[in-house]
């Protein structure tokens, strides 16, 4: 290499292509993609999520159909508020594709919270077990760890 020939940094170059193609306003879109938490809240974050832009369209994947349509008549309030967060060019339309691993995580979490609640701790069943030994009709026994399991629900 010559020393005619000035190197230019990547930054600089980036920066050009991207004033030159006019590509900031498309470029700005996606911050929704930082932003989508904060946005629709951990509700609907868990089931639904951005997943692509296309022109001005933003595409969510979203967990399930109940989700999908429930969102579908949210779709103007979401423009609007995304688009409150965003500089320069605006979305305008959000579309909708099935991703079913959204929400299995929430799912889970839920579930393991109900087994936690209805699962009696280990201490508090040995205490039952040692009061139901005084008594001797076994069904009676069976009755009361029946009654009691329910009462812990």
């Amino acid at each position: 290499m010559t020393g005619s020939k000035k190197m230019t940094d990547m930054k600089t170059v980036l920066a050009g292509l991207i004033r030159e193609k006019n590509w900031e306003g498309r470029l700005g879109m996606h911050a929704v993609f930082d932003f989508w938490d904060e946005v629709v809240g951990d509700d609907i974050a868990a089931y639904a999520r951005p997943s692509l832009i296309r022109g001005t369209v933003l595409w969510l994947d979203v967990s399930d159909s109940v989700w999908m349509q429930q969102l579908q008549f949210q779709k103007n309030l979401l423009l609007e508020k995304i688009n409150l967060r965003l500089t320069g060019t605006k979305l305008t339309d959000i579309r909708f594709q099935l991703d079913t691993s959204l929400g299995r995580i929430v799912s889970e979490e839920v579930e393991k919270t109900a087994k936690r609640k209805t699962e009696p701790d280990r201490k508090q069943r040995e205490r039952l077990e040692e009061m139901l030994d005084s008594l001797e009709d076994e069904d009676l026994k069976e009755s009361m760890r029946r009654i009691w399991l329910k009462m812990q629900d």
